[in-house]
């Protein structure tokens, strides 16, 4: 994760300042709050940050790793492991392929 320290710490090694400013923009937000109905949800999204699945691509002297989407043989698991019970497992699946989505929007290669 990059954060102010990681920033911080790029700048005093005498990393390019357009590094160290690109890596001040990722910093995270501020903390925010979530809704009850859908704390199952950001938790199974969360737990699954390292499930996504990537196609390379590769052209003139370019490549570059593209999220597809999240690997959904890993849901199941996830949802046994933090308890989320059958009969919530539907719903919550759709709210994460919400979030999938919107993620999907933000890792858009540029």
């Amino acid at each position: 994760m990059v954060d102010a320290g990681v920033a911080d710490a790029l700048a005093a090694f005498g990393a390019r300042h357009a590094d160290v400013a690109s890596a001040r923009e990722r910093a995270p937000e501020p903390a925010f709050e979530v809704y009850a109905e859908n704390w199952d949800a950001v938790q199974v999204f969360s737990a699954l940050s390292t499930q996504w699945r990537m196609a390379a691509f590769s052209g003139f002297g370019a490549a570059r790793l593209v999220h597809t989407g999240l690997d959904y043989s890993a849901i199941e698991p996830v949802y046994r492991l933090i308890g989320i019970g059958r009969d919530r497992r539907a719903a919550i699946f759709q709210q994460i392929r919400v979030m999938e989505e919107a993620a999907l929007d933000a890792l858009l290669p540029e």
